[in-house]
């Protein structure tokens, strides 16, 4: 009897040993992946900045007007595309309370 309880107690410190090195394993393990996570979210990060501003780079329009005639404003307007036109008139409106002194 005396043995077998010898037998369990070095069993069960070998099972303690075993998992220590087992999770020391996995730990180091886990911190690698969540490194190599981080930087690859990183370059994805910078990517998708550079992508966003070369795509705002596209449809930017810019208008020159050199006139100031109503109907030359009119004209520039009526061929930009819908989504220009409708920033164009929130602009005016944000100028228009700025200028009022609303927030």
């Amino acid at each position: 009897m005396k043995e077998d309880l010898k037998t369990v107690l070095f069993m069960g410190l070998g099972a303690l040993a075993e998992t220590n090195e087992k999770m020391k394993d996995v730990k180091d393990s886990l911190y690698t992946r969540g490194k190599e996570l981080y930087e690859k979210g990183v370059i994805a990060n910078e990517e998708l900045k550079h992508n966003i501003n070369e795509a705002m780079k596209e449809r930017v329009t810019v208008v020159n007007v050199n006139s100031n005639k109503k109907e030359d404003l009119i004209e520039a307007i009526n061929k930009m595309s819908a989504k220009d036109r409708e920033d164009i008139l929130k602009g005016i409106k944000v100028s228009q309370k700025n200028e009022k002194g609303e927030k």
